[in-house]
């Protein structure tokens, strides 16, 4: 074990031959060989699918009405593309009415109300507020005249 660490003994780095030029020449050609073996060259790409070149539609109806389809269904909402949810986020709310979403019901509706004292208050508060604004203004009036 002690011979290992300190590299003095067995097949360290020190007696390792060096490389043959000739034997990985040999080894880099055969690899050559290999990956050509083994290569396809594609000459006929097509085009992108989601390109389209108007030179390749006819002037027919049918077009026409594809086109406006296919622009118009990509703006449209999960709910009105599919009929049944793609992904488990989508199943939460999927069922429920649009028009439940636009308005509250009704049962849950309540306005603020206030009693005959909260209003009271709150008038009485105002008032004071009032009076200390127009206080400190005063104040400053006559600071401002010395």
């Amino acid at each position: 074990m002690a011979n290992r660490t300190n590299g003095t003994g067995g097949a360290g780095a020190a007696s390792r031959e060096p490389p043959n030029v000739v034997h990985q020449n040999a080894i880099m050609a055969e690899t050559i060989k290999k990956q050509q073996l083994n290569q396809k060259t594609y000459t006929n790409l097509a085009d992108k699918p989601n390109r389209t070149v108007p030179a390749q539609f006819s002037q027919d109806e049918n077009t026409d009405e594809f086109l406006k389809e296919s622009l118009t269904k990509g703006k449209r909402v999960p709910k009105q593309k599919y009929n049944m949810p793609l992904t488990s986020s989508q199943e939460y709310g999927w069922d429920i009415a649009d028009d439940d979403l636009q308005k509250p019901p009704e049962v849950l509706y309540r306005p603020k109300q206030s009693c005959e004292l909260t209003r009271f208050m709150g008038e009485y508060w105002r008032q004071k507020e009032q009076e200390k604004l127009s206080g400190q203004q005063q104040v400053q009036q006559t600071a401002g005249k010395k």
